[in-house]
């Protein structure tokens, strides 16, 4: 399984891990060993339905950190590849990415100085 770029994570990855994460795939990305703290029978109830679905319920041995691009929760390490689709899709389209930032703040700049001086009209300037 091809997987992102560290790059991509140390640029993207949210400040905080956890002891389950679930992805917007639907999969269950969980850490027994971290010395967490679980509700009662959680633990439990996550080894079960692990063994009935190991595709969609995962314990993996470190701590669960995700991307988060306003769409829901990517999770670091799960086998969806999502991740790498949008790390692809920034790398192919990133001429047209910063054509777009550049553009926005361009506009944002404008718009700042139609305020100022609607204001310095305003108070006599």
């Amino acid at each position: 399984m091809r997987e992102h770029s560290k790059l991509f994570e140390e640029v993207f990855a949210s400040d905080i891990a956890g002891a389950k994460r679930e992805c917007v795939c639907g999969r269950v990305i969980f850490n027994p060993d971290g010395g967490w703290d679980w509700d009662e029978g959680e633990l439990e109830d996550l080894f079960v339905q692990a063994k009935r679905d190991p595709d969609m319920f995962i314990a993996v041995d470190y701590s669960v950190q995700t991307f988060d691009f306003g769409t829901g929760e990517i999770v670091i390490g799960c086998p969806c590849g999502r991740a790498l689709v949008i790390e692809e899709f920034s790398i192919v389209e990133s001429a047209r990415i910063a054509r777009y930032i550049r553009r926005y703040h361009e506009a944002r700049i404008g718009r700042s100085r139609e305020v100022l001086t609607t204001l310095d009209i305003r108070n006599g300037r």
